[in-house]
């Protein structure tokens, strides 16, 4: 297994344990989501035929969420993470474990039920800021940048194993939807093992980002900062269009679908292939989208095709039907939604999460874990609470689940609009950035230049890479101003890049710019 590790992601023999540990907490994480975010959606679909309890469900889960990674985010900074970290998957491990028991052996009830359906978003989110931020603490920025790709391996091949399972045991009848939690419970117990495994094991760290003092950001200001307001104005926006699609797609699957194990093993199913489809695009495509159409266009394409397939399900609905009846053949319109929801929750996890990963690097260093903490978790619940909110004001209103997907497509537009804004804005921050930097450098003495730490190193030469991409010619004037740097590591990387570029001929040089600057702005 070494070998492989160190084949497949790149890493060096010093670093496998902690990688096996990492994977192992992965797959464990993979295995609690994919068996709950199946058992308590089907038992609430079975359980609750009501649009109007479904609406209320999603407020309720967006309140929660904003309520536990508010409270992740500030115990963050207060105590040490590995006693947040087992408070958490403690509370977790707890809470699955009471559902279960209330749902196995006393009559069902619909508070429990709601319950366990409204933690599912909940314990998404803490799960995956659980696993990033051991990620970032046992990595510093040279070795996260190289692994990066490959480390949530674990996690996604849990989720595929688990989900097919899930369905072909529930098509044989061999178990019972409820049995799920019990398997969730094995996930979290695993999560909470290699936890601690991790923290008696690996380089835990608090900060990579050198000498700086890191420090959190108000959420005030997050809300009032140029950059970060619109950052989260993207989050709630992409999130309230997500839990729109999300709505009407549980709400056909409560259409189409009659039994709670049909329901389930659907869900297996359909989660399975979003899976897949994911790690195909996210393996083959994400990349070159990247590499070659830039950072606007990478998150452009979702909103975009969410339009399309939206528009595509409205359309069909008025054609063939949208209600079950006689004379409407609903399984158009439920293909159509399925489809909307299939791609749109692809793209979301395979090219939105890690390109929106890059638009925090402008960000100052020693804020910055904090605000991606905050706007990655609490701007991501406060996003389904506002959806949520919403959902119960057009229900108050009789609407058709038509109507709601035609009230989806101005938040669409909206979607698209606020990220071309917010790519201007990570423009010119990471402009800003490099100048401020390049002034406090000459500010400095040579000796403190020589002196800087390793991952302050490596985080100027990661905004000069990204630079490179946008602002080709800021970029070749920056390194030409590097290549007399007192710090070996930026001297070395500017020279070799003015190698690659031959910009030491002068004329050729302003050729090259002049071409390169055209070919960025259009």
């Amino acid at each position: 297994m070494k070998n492989l590790i160190i084949k497949v992601l790149n890493a060096r023999p010093e670093e496998v344990p902690s990688i096996r540990l990492m994977l192992y907490l992965g797959f464990f994480t993979g295995i609690f989501l994919a068996t709950y975010d199946v058992a308590a959606p089907a038992i609430f679909l079975n359980y609750f035929q009501d649009e109007n309890v479904l609406a209320q469900a999603f407020l309720v889960s967006g309140f929660i969420g904003i309520v536990g990674t508010y409270i992740y985010s500030y115990l963050q900074a207060r105590i040490p993470y590995k006693i947040l970290v087992y408070l958490f998957m403690a509370f977790m491990l707890a809470t699955t474990s009471i559902v279960w028991v209330l749902s196995a052996f006393f009559e069902q009830h619909g508070f429990v039920v709601f319950t366990g359906f409204v933690l599912a978003l909940p314990f998404s989110y803490i799960s995956l800021l659980m696993f990033w931020g051991f990620f970032g603490r046992v990595f510093d920025l040279k070795q996260a940048k190289r692994i990066i790709g490959g480390i949530d391996t674990g996690q996604l091949v849990a989720s595929i194993v688990a989900l097919f399972s899930i369905a072909f045991v529930l098509d044989r009848g061999w178990i019972e939807t409820l049995d799920l939690f019990l398997v969730s419970m094995v996930g979290v117990t695993g999560m909470l093992v290699s936890a601690i495994a991790i923290v008696h094991t690996a380089d835990l760290k608090t900060k990579r980002e050198g000498s700086v003092k890191s420090r959190t950001m108000p959420l005030k200001e997050l809300f009032t900062n140029n950059y970060t307001k619109l950052m989260t104005a993207f989050v709630v926006i992409s999130l309230m269009c997500v839990t729109f699609i999300d709505y009407s797609f549980l709400n056909v699957i409560n259409l189409q679908w009659e039994t709670e194990a049909e329901k389930a093993s659907f869900l297996a199913n359909f989660e399975a292939t979003v899976v897949i489809f994911s790690f195909l695009f996210q393996t083959f495509v994400t990349d070159w989208i990247i590499e070659n159409y830039g950072l606007k266009t990478s998150l452009i394409i979702n909103p975009v095709l969410a339009l399309i397939l939206a528009g595509a399900a409205i359309f069909t609905g008025f054609i063939m039907g949208f209600q079950p009846g006689p004379e409407t053949n609903l399984i158009w319109f439920f293909l159509a939604i399925a489809a909307a929801k299939l791609f749109i929750d692809s793209l979301k996890d395979a090219l939105d999460g890690p390109t929106f990963k890059l638009y925090f690097l402008p960000i100052n260093p020693n804020i910055k874990f904090d605000v991606s903490t905050k706007i990655e978790g609490f701007i991501t619940a406060l996003g389904g609470l506002v959806a949520g909110g919403i959902l119960i004001l057009m229900n108050q209103f009789n609407l058709s689940l038509i109507y709601i997907l035609i009230g989806v497509t101005p938040l669409l537009l909206l979607w698209f609009f606020v990220t071309q804004r917010m790519y201007n804005g990570y423009r010119s921050t990471l402009e800003n950035a490099l100048e401020e930097g390049k002034t406090t450098k000459k500010a400095e003495h040579t000796e403190d230049e020589r002196e800087l730490q390793p991952a302050a190193v490596n985080e100027q030469i990661t905004n000069l890479k990204l630079m490179e991409l946008i602002s080709p010619l800021s970029f070749e004037r920056r390194i030409r101003e590097l290549a007399s740097s007192a710090n070996e590591s930026l001297k070395a990387f500017a020279e070799k890049k003015i190698a690659d570029l031959d910009l030491n001929f002068d004329q050729k040089s302003q050729t090259i710019d002049g071409v390169r600057e055209m070919r960025n702005l259009a």
